[in-house]
C-alpha cells in the first residue's frame, strides 16, 4: 500500500494504474503510475497526485535550470534538464532539496525518456573568456550537474543553455576515483573529502 506523504523523485515507479489513476504532476509509463517532480503523495478519492516540494518554473529563454550532463563531444556537453527555478536566481539553489538531488544519481531510467527537456551547453557558451583553448572535458563529466541558463530554443525540444556567468557551472559532481561527491576548491577544480584528489571542472560560485 502505498504511504500517503511519502517522498518521490522524478521517474519512480509507484504503484499501478489499477489501484489509482494518474492526477497533478505524474504520468504514466507501462501501465505504472510516476512522478515528474521531486514532491510528496497525496491521495484523495482514488486518485494520486504529487505536491511539488519545489515549485517548478517553466523553459524559457533566460531562466536558470539544472542539466545532467549525459554526453561530451568535441564543441558541445549534452544532457537532461532535470529542474527549472522559478525566479531564475542562481543563487537559489541552496534552498534546494540536495539530498533528494544527489538520489538522481542512483536513477538509472533515462531521463530522456521519462519527458525531461534536453539540454546543449555549446563551447562558446561554456565561458567568457579563452574559448578556443577550452578542453570540454576538463570543464565537465558525464553523471555532473550542471547549474545552466537558457540561451534559446534549439530543435527537437533541445535548448541551449550556458555557463558564461560566475555563478553558473558545476554544483555536484563524483569523484572517479572514491565516488564521494566533491566540493568546489577553486573556480576550475573540485577536490574529493575522502581521497584529496582535485579533478577539473567549470564550478559554479554560489553565494553563501
Amino acid at each position: 500500500m502505498l504511504s500517503d506523504t511519502k517522498k518521490v523523485l522524478p521517474g519512480e515507479k509507484l504503484v499501478s494504474t489499477d489501484e489509482y489513476k494518474p492526477g497533478n504532476y505524474t504520468y504514466v509509463n507501462a501501465g505504472w503510475i510516476c512522478p515528474t517532480t521531486i514532491g510528496i503523495v497525496s491521495i484523495e478519492n482514488d486518485v494520486l497526485n504529487i505536491i511539488p516540494e519545489k515549485e517548478l518554473g517553466l523553459l524559457k529563454v533566460g531562466c536558470v535550470c539544472l542539466l545532467k550532463v549525459t554526453r561530451i563531444k568535441l564543441n558541445q556537453v549534452s544532457g537532461s534538464i532535470v529542474l527549472v527555478e522559478n525566479n531564475n536566481s542562481p543563487d537559489s539553489l541552496q534552498s534546494m532539496p540536495i539530498g533528494e538531488i544527489i538520489d538522481l544519481y542512483q536513477n538509472q531510467t533515462s531521463l530522456a525518456s521519462l519527458g525531461f527537456a534536453n539540454g546543449l551547453i555549446r563551447r562558446e557558451d561554456i565561458r567568457l573568456t579563452e574559448v578556443d583553448t577550452l578542453d570540454l572535458n576538463s570543464c565537465f563529466q558525464p553523471g555532473d550537474y550542471v547549474l545552466t541558463r537558457v540561451v534559446s530554443l534549439g530543435d527537437d525540444r533541445t535548448y541551449l543553455l550556458s555557463t558564461a556567468e560566475n555563478k553558473l557551472g558545476v554544483i555536484w559532481a563524483k569523484s572517479r576515483e572514491s565516488g564521494c561527491y566533491m566540493i568546489p576548491k577553486s573556480w576550475t577544480e573540485m577536490i574529493c573529502p575522502a581521497s584529496g584528489l582535485i579533478e577539473n571542472r567549470k564550478c559554479a560560485k554560489l553565494s553563501l
